[in-house]
């Protein structure tokens, strides 16, 4: 993997991540997410807690998602039983 050898020569902090987040990726299925933080927390100070930070926001972006998609869900069943419920009557 190219990446590898580039990874020191990386001209900014995000281009570190970029990077390090392609060799995640490339791991897999070998690697667990728990694996993971458990990494970040040994050898990052206080990186325990940055992972918890993501994570946090990682759940928090999951439940807006979820709740937008649930809301859309609903409109649209409502709106068929609105229509059958008007045909009904109409009959």
């Amino acid at each position: 993997m190219k990446q590898w050898y580039s990874f020191c020569d990386q001209p900014s902090g995000l281009d570190y991540i970029k990077t390090l987040l392609l060799y995640i990726a490339a791991a897999g299925k070998h690697v667990t997410l728990q694996e993971i933080i458990d990494v970040v927390g040994t050898t990052i100070p206080l990186g325990g807690a940055l992972m918890g930070t993501i994570a946090e926001e990682l759940i928090e972006q999951g439940i807006q998602k979820g709740l937008q998609k649930g809301e859309q869900i609903g409109l649209q069943k409502g709106e068929q039983i609105g229509l059958q419920k008007g045909e009904q009557i109409g009959l």
